[in-house]
């Protein structure tokens, strides 16, 4: 009776633990943001875009989207630039932007965020980190996708533009090696990174595993 009593009771223990420690496990990737260009994993490693920045305007100008989209980008990581006439409106692009829409004639601007807002975020349906940029007087959002590509010998920025319409969300891939964990380390290379959160909550649920079934 008394072992029927500790089973029950490890049984339960193993269920509640599935249930709190699964979504953790499936949720596991997070980058903790360091500035506007530097974030870090659990495991030590980080995504640093300093070097892919310009200090007084945009890295990336007057890029056309793959789409039919006609308005151009101006994107620059790391640090705000602005563009444009400087008497124009707080939603366009003459105060401190990280990223720009201008239209093909170039009268109007549209700021698409600042640096102050960025966010990393990493989306378990592509299993990708993005870099989140939010206009700070309307709806309009950046969404930048960190592509990591070891070999790739110069950084490259592909516009896909509003891919919904009328959600005034744009979607940017940066492809390059600063994309990838320590691609572009800050210091010299990390030699002890120690377990990653995801690490010890394997480690975690394969203790209790055992427990439960040597009972």
């Amino acid at each position: 009776m008394a072992r029927s009593v500790g089973e029950g009771f490890n049984l339960l223990v193993f269920i509640v633990f599935l249930h709190l420690v699964f979504p953790l496990l499936c949720n596991s990737e997070t980058c903790t943001k360091i500035n506007s260009c530097v974030c870090k994993f659990s495991n030590g490693s980080v995504i640093n875009l300093t070097p892919l920045a310009s200090k007084d305007t945009a890295r990336w100008r007057d890029k056309a989207t793959s789409t039919n989209d006609t308005y151009r980008y101006f994107y620059n990581p790391c640090f705000d630039f602005k563009e444009g006439p400087a008497d124009s409106p707080l939603e366009d692009c003459s105060t401190e932007v990280a990223a720009c829409q201008v239209s093909p004639d170039h009268k109007l601007y549209y700021n698409l965020g600042n640096q102050a807002s960025a966010q990393f975020h990493w989306n378990n349906t592509g299993n990708v980190l993005q870099l989140v940029y939010q206009a700070p007087h309307t709806r309009k959002q950046t969404n930048v996708t960190l592509v990591c590509s070891s070999e790739s010998s110069s950084p490259k920025l592909d516009v896909l533009g509003e891919i919904n319409s009328g959600s005034e969300h744009y979607v940017f891939n940066l492809i390059t090696k600063c994309a990838c964990p320590d691609g572009c380390p800050l210091t010299s290379p990390h030699t002890d990174r120690g377990l990653s959160t995801g690490s010890v909550l394997i480690l975690i649920f394969f203790i209790f595993l055992t427990i439960y079934v040597i009972g």
